[in-house]
């Protein structure tokens, strides 16, 4: 019963993960440019993307293994939850930065008005001439060519913006703090979106 129950509740996260990403970028409307914060976008990525790809196997090995405490389980929750988060902001960088012979895909997320990690650091550091000019490129309902090759003057001028900006020392605990882990509470309400949608999920205690 662990098991299943282990997939029932990924399952019901990561749609709740998925709600989150439609809600910052509703199809055929603006981003939602707002809700682009950093406490934001932990939630999204912990929900759409950490605790399947990393929460999920590693509890399901110890639940296998069958030698487990509570408080060994909440530990891998919290330490899987913040390798997901690392991931996400690894992901989003070389969407914007990678070079796609090497990652194999154009990356298309911020032309796309997704709300990504350089999204989100862009516009806390950017002025506002410069903000009007991220807005105008990702605020169409469709993308066209046109505007994808006028991101690319966007993008320089984000890189400028982030030059300074490493992953690995901002997230060190001394440069930046996380924000609490959003766990099996209200997504919504981690979110800084308390009653827009969803109940509380029910949390299951493991011994």
């Amino acid at each position: 019963m662990n098991l299943l129950h282990q997939f029932f509740q990924v399952d019901h996260i990561s749609i709740h993960g998925q709600c989150l990403d439609m809600m910052f970028n509703p199809k055929n409307q603006k981003p939602r440019f707002d809700m682009f914060t950093f406490e934001k976008y932990q939630a999204l990525t912990e929900y759409k993307t950490a605790h399947y790809s990393f929460c999920l196997p590693v509890h399901l090995a110890m639940h296998l293994a069958g030698e487990y405490s509570a408080i060994e389980f909440d530990f891998t929750r919290e330490l899987c939850l913040k390798l997901g988060l690392y991931y996400g902001i690894q992901n989003d960088y070389l969407d914007c930065f990678g070079k796609p012979e090497v990652t194999g895909k154009i990356g298309n997320d911020i032309a796309e008005g997704k709300c990504t990690w350089c999204s989100v650091k862009f516009l806390e550091a950017a002025s506002e001439p410069m903000k009007k000019e991220f807005f105008v490129v990702t605020c169409s309902g469709k993308i066209q060519l046109s505007q994808i090759l006028a991101l690319e003057e966007s993008a320089f001028k984000m890189a400028l913006v982030l030059k300074d900006i490493n992953i690995k020392v901002w997230l060190s605990p001394e440069n930046h703090k996380l924000a609490p882990s959003a766990g099996t509470g209200n997504v919504y309400q981690h979110a800084g979106l308390a009653g827009t949608i969803g109940k509380p999920m029910p949390v299951r205690q493991y011994s």
